[in-house]
């Protein structure tokens, strides 16, 4: 978000090297709101206030319009930022492009296909066995997010005492 809103507040446009700036939800998280691109906006932190946030604030008519960003990055742009702010933080990684995966893939005769290509530049030299079926893990929820239920959770007036998440908390999921 800050090299997409080219490292300036959205608000107030301060930008430079004495301007201290933050990634805000547009639509708050108490209220529903993601991480997704299109809800985050980059904020001074003269702007990111608690006042701009309460009724009547700036920030709250951004929330309550649903602000749409209208600059988005590209996705090989996006993909570029990435790749850099990755190989700076793990500089053991290696970064390998398509066209490298597409010959390593031919030479362990595999099929295209998104799986091949993680076998490919896994740095597996034969296949000895295609695998027939394929094991998808996802993480599900065990447990409440409310540590006691007679406390209501932050941004929230109302304790947790009937929330229908809860019968989704189970130990078990698809018999596993």
């Amino acid at each position: 978000m800050l090299a997409r809103d080219e490292y300036t507040c959205q608000l107030c446009h301060k930008h430079g090297e004495g301007v201290k700036l933050v990634v805000h939800h547009i639509v708050y998280r108490s209220q529903g709101g993601t991480d997704r691109v299109d809800n985050l906006i980059t904020l001074c932190t003269n702007c990111h206030t608690t006042k701009n946030h309460q009724p009547g604030g700036k920030l709250y008519k951004w929330m309550k319009a649903k602000k749409k960003v209208t600059k988005q990055l590209k996705g090989a742009t996006f993909m570029n930022i990435l790749r850099k702010r990755i190989m700076t933080t793990f500089p053991e990684a290696s970064f390998q492009y398509g066209s490298q995966t597409y010959v390593e893939r031919k030479n362990l005769l595999l099929p295209k296909g998104h799986f091949m290509d993680a076998i490919a530049i896994s740095g597996i030299k034969p296949v000895g066995q295609m695998p027939e079926t394929v094991t998808m893990i996802s993480q599900f929820r065990k447990k409440k997010r409310s540590l006691h239920e007679a406390t209501a959770r932050k941004g929230r007036k109302q304790p947790n005492m009937s929330s229908k998440r809860n019968e989704k908390n189970t130990k078990y999921a698809c018999g596993l």
